[in-house]
Order: C-alpha cells, then structure tokens, then sequence
C-alpha cells in the first residue's frame, strides 16, 4: 500500500511538473507571428520625450498663461469596488504617471516655463489595501519633473489661483499667480459634447467656480484640448515604438484566436483567446471592449456581448487590440470559421478586401 502511495505522489509530482513546463513553454506554431519582447524605455530616454512633449504645449502657450490639469478620477464599478484606474490620456502624455489625485501645473511667463507637480504623499494605511504609491523620488524618476508639492494643498492652490493670488506651499514653494493672464484647461467642446463633460468634470467645476470679476481682471479661459489635438497627430519615434508593440500583441492574439475558432463553440471562447494573450504579454489592457461576432452579430458594430454560438458556414468577425503602456492598436479581421469562405462570402470578402488595398496604395507619408 506504501509502494502504491508513493509511486501516486511521484506521478502526481511529476504531472505537476509538466503541467507548469507546458504553461511558461512558448507555444511552438509557426504559423503564428508571436509578439517580440517588449521595448525597453530608460528612465534617460523617457525623460528627453516628455520634456519634448511638455515644452511644445507650452510653446503653444502665450507668455502670461497657466496650464492646470488635473489626474483622472477612479470609476466605480460597484460598492467598494472600482475599476481599473487608467490615468487620463494626455496628463499621462506629459508625465507618464498613473497616480490618482494627482495635478500638473505648467506657468510660462517672462522668466521662462515652471513645472509643478501636486501629488499625494504615501499613505500606508491606503498601500496596505491598494498597493504602493509613488513616493516623490519615484514620481521625478517616472517624469522627469522635479518640483513636488503634496497634494493636500492642490485646493489651497485652486483657491489662489481663482482670486489670482500668489501661492505658496508649506514646504515654501511659491506659484504667483498675479501676472496671469491666460488659463487654459481640458474642456468639454460644448454642452453636448458628452465624452468632455464626463471626462473633464473636474475641470469644469473648477471654471464655474472662478468668481465673476471685472472683465478686465478676468482670466482668458482657454481650452487647451486643441493644442494636444494637434500636437498628437504626428507619432515621435518613441512613440512608434509603443504603438508597434501594441500593434504586435494584437497580431498575435488574431492569429491565435483564428486558429483555434472551428473548434469553438461559443463567441466568449474566441473572445477568452484573444484575451489571454493579451494578459499574456502584458497589455495594459484591451484598446476598447472586444468584439467577437459571428454571423448576423458581426454586422452589429459595437457587438460585445459574445454569447452566441460559433457556427461552422458563417463568418467571425474580430474587432479587438491591445493597449501598451496607453497607445492602443485597432484591427478588425473577418473569416470563415470553418476556414473556407462560400461563393458569396468570396466575392464580398474581395471586394472589401480590395478597397482596402487600393486606399493602403494612395496613402502617403
């Protein structure tokens, strides 16, 4: 009876074993373009690119103006739980930190351009349930900024800049805010520009409760969207080095996701294959809520509930890309699940996928 326990122990040791070979070992297909690893960024580097992105938006800035942005609020999913935090895009832009409560202040006037950073001190009770905050070192490490001022005192600031009066920390930093002349803030484009509103109600909070003064000691309220708008179209090599990484991890989650669809049998199991290599590689996250849609559901465009059956003679259409490090890839693909496309879904197919490559040929640089 010992002998047959032991010998039960071994196998079981063993199976265990090659259980988690299987799982690190790289799946062998090739077939399959799989992800390079991802870029390495040094500190040197990412400090250079985000100096070049905060001094082309205060280039942008006449002299005499204040550019106050405010980190992206947590969302809620339900009761004590919240989502994901992701940090709002281009506050991310210019510090590359994903620290909720935070603000940064950028005054250009005729000594130059300052740079300050308000953010939360560590809290051990907070880390002990949420994980660790960025201590001051860590935040100058990340963006290369190097004036911090607790964020406890980002309403004191608020307050002062409102009245347009100088500003000065507990730790004797001092913003003057008497000279300024032009603010500019992330606003919504309109009242029905409902992305705006929910995004950057902060910022309008803190427009509408700027006292009414007299218009000629008024502030010049701006909204600085337009210059990140524009300052965003053309991608710096850093940047492309995201974006292609972005771009590869995708690839590969389409590849794998189509080499296991004719043996699915519902939508989420496509869906879970492109995820997990997703998680895999270690994408921030998805770039927008997966599509996977088969049949009648891929002619529905933001299709996300992935709970119909995959059926052998139809098409599956897969809407779905990583986001790496906030710069996200797009790719919709459509095939057959049985990997044989019908006469009529051919001649679609190929009228669509012509198009496609005449308007890759017309575009230029």
């Amino acid at each position: 009876m010992k002998k047959v326990i032991i010998w039960a122990i071994l196998i079981a040791f063993v199976l265990s074993g090659l259980a988690a070979v299987s799982f690190s070992a790289e799946p062998v297909d090739p077939a399959i373009r799989v992800a390079p690893k991802a870029p390495v960024i040094t500190d040197a580097e990412r400090h250079v690119e985000l100096a070049k992105r905060r001094s082309a938006v205060a280039a942008k800035m006449p002299a005499n103006s204040i550019l106050v942005m405010w980190a992206a609020e947590p969302r809620n999913y339900a009761g004590d739980v919240d989502f994901q935090y992701r940090q709002e895009n281009n506050f991310y832009y210019l510090t590359a930190l994903k620290q909720q409560n935070a603000a940064l202040v950028m005054v250009k006037d005729a000594t130059g351009v300052k740079e300050y950073l308000f953010l939360p001190k560590r809290n051990p009770q907070f880390e002990t349930w949420n994980g660790r905050m960025y201590s001051n070192e860590d935040a100058t490490r990340l963006s290369g900024i190097k004036i911090i001022i607790d964020a406890a005192e980002k309403n004191a600031f608020l307050t002062a800049l409102s009245k347009r009066e100088k500003f000065t920390s507990r730790s004797g930093i001092a913003i003057d805010n008497n000279s300024i002349e032009s603010l500019y803030l992330q606003l919504p484009n309109s009242e029905r520009d409902s992305i705006g509103n929910a995004e950057f109600a902060q910022e309008s909070k803190f427009r509408t409760a700027i006292p009414r003064i007299e218009e000629a000691e008024a502030y010049k309220i701006a909204n600085a969207r337009p210059i990140f708008d524009e300052l965003r179209l053309v991608k710096s090599p850093y940047e492309m080095k995201l974006l292609q990484h972005a771009v590869d991890i995708s690839i590969e989650a389409h590849m794998r996701a189509q080499a296991i669809a004719g043996r699915a049998e519902w939508e989420y199991q496509v869906q879970a294959e492109v995820e997990y290599v997703f998680r895999r590689r270690n994408a921030d996250y998805w770039g927008y809520s997966s599509i996977v849609g088969c049949g009648p559901n891929a002619t529905t465009l933001h299709y996300v509930e992935s709970q119909s059956p995959v059926k052998k003679g139809q098409l599956l259409l897969m809407d779905v890309a990583a986001e790496y490090d906030h710069y996200t890839a797009d790719i919709t693909r459509t095939f057959p699940v049985n990997g044989k496309f019908t006469k009529e879904q051919a001649e679609i197919y190929q009228i669509v996928y012509d198009a496609q490559e005449a308007a890759a040929k017309a575009a230029k640089p």
